[in-house]
């Protein structure tokens, strides 16, 4: 597991300290630097809650590979996390992202506000789980969370990101938490501003992935800009599952583009007038596999890191439906699941059915 930096705090149950067993907590403060601990070797006992401040539990690691394994591994599926960090003037910045690498779910506080969180519904316990599984091949990527309207809870001086990672159970030998807090000035004026408005506003809003012809030509996936503003798509790239590179375009508000396998068979099955981007290369699975979508060149940031599967809708293999994704405007960390889509009948560059 990776955890954050050198002077992280965590604790769990499994932490044997002189202090006293720490079976559970509660009462815990994401900002102030104070929390709650049973100290009772006997788990049953209801009795023998203690206060510590949060020095007396340092990471022995930090950043790089803290094994956690002995502390959580049948015992609890929640850990709490929390970085201090610095910063001295809070009024530069104009946008705020978190960027998260985690399995399997996660609820994130600047300075004791809740901004953000993914695969957990409810108040989190101290030994809450996930709500499931996370893929851990979508674990191990980046997914950003825009938190600029908490940049107002940003402090002169000292802060407090804490996070309260969840493993889906307490048998699950998998589980990462690693988050990074990025924050930008002047966005309009900078090429990672005009990323950021990229990964606000542009989604994969449909997926033609197995027509009935027994060719793969009449495939395609949709995009569509789901922002109020403008969208430069320019060096926009699926790199994987498809390969593509957008040429030099803008989308605006609520427009659809369209990249297909073979546009020439693509207009002779679905008409003319949509707006084709261009013909990608390699094939489109019609078993399902992990699509990326990444802004411009030279930053790396994906917009959506998603899977989709056959299995999730029969009709959309080979049937004459396609994927269509039910609430664009949701998280981007939704479009990996099944009840995010549905199959309908192909609508490129249009409105889904």
């Amino acid at each position: 597991m990776d955890v954050l930096a050198e002077n992280t705090v965590r604790f769990n149950t499994g932490d044997n300290y002189s202090e006293g067993y720490v079976a559970r907590w509660t009462g815990i403060t994401a900002a102030d630097g104070s929390f709650t601990v049973r100290a009772e070797a006997d788990p049953s006992s209801d009795s023998g809650y203690k206060a510590y401040s949060f020095d007396v539990f340092k990471l022995e690691g930090g950043f790089g590979g803290t094994d956690v394994q002995d502390d959580m591994l049948g015992i609890n599926a929640s850990l709490w996390s929390r970085i201090e960090f610095e910063v001295e003037d809070p009024c530069v910045f104009d946008m705020l992202t978190l960027r998260m690498k985690y399995e399997d779910g996660f609820v994130a506080y600047l300075n004791g506000v809740e901004v953000a969180s993914d695969n957990f519904t409810g108040t989190p316990g101290w030994n809450s789980e996930a709500d499931g599984n996370r893929q851990n091949e979508l674990a191990l990527l980046f997914v950003d969370f825009d938190i600029t309207e908490h940049i107002s809870d940003l402090r002169q001086g000292r802060n407090v990101l804490s996070i309260h990672g969840l493993n889906d159970n307490v048998g699950d030998l998998n589980f990462l938490v690693l988050p990074e807090l990025v924050a930008v000035s002047d966005p309009n004026l900078s090429l990672y501003g005009k990323g950021l408005m990229l990964l606000d506003g542009l989604r994969v809003t449909e997926i033609m992935y197995n027509t009935p012809a027994t060719t793969s030509e009449y495939d395609y996936i949709e995009l569509q800009n789901v922002s109020d503003v403008n969208l430069d798509l320019t060096g926009v790239r699926f790199t994987e599952g498809i390969e593509f590179t957008f040429p030099p375009m803008e989308l605006g508000p609520g427009e659809y583009v369209v990249v297909d396998s073979n546009s020439a068979m693509f207009e002779i099955a679905f008409g003319t007038g949509i707006n084709v981007a261009g013909e990608y290369s390699l094939e489109l699975s019609n078993a399902g596999e992990n699509i990326i979508l990444k802004v411009a060149s030279p930053l790396d940031a994906a917009i959506l890191r998603f899977g989709y599967d056959d299995v999730w809708y029969p009709s959309t293999d080979g049937g004459g439906y396609s994927l269509i994704v039910l609430d664009p405007t949701a998280h981007p960390s939704s479009w990996d699941k099944a009840e995010s889509w549905d199959a309908a009948l192909p609508s490129p560059g249009a409105p889904n059915p």
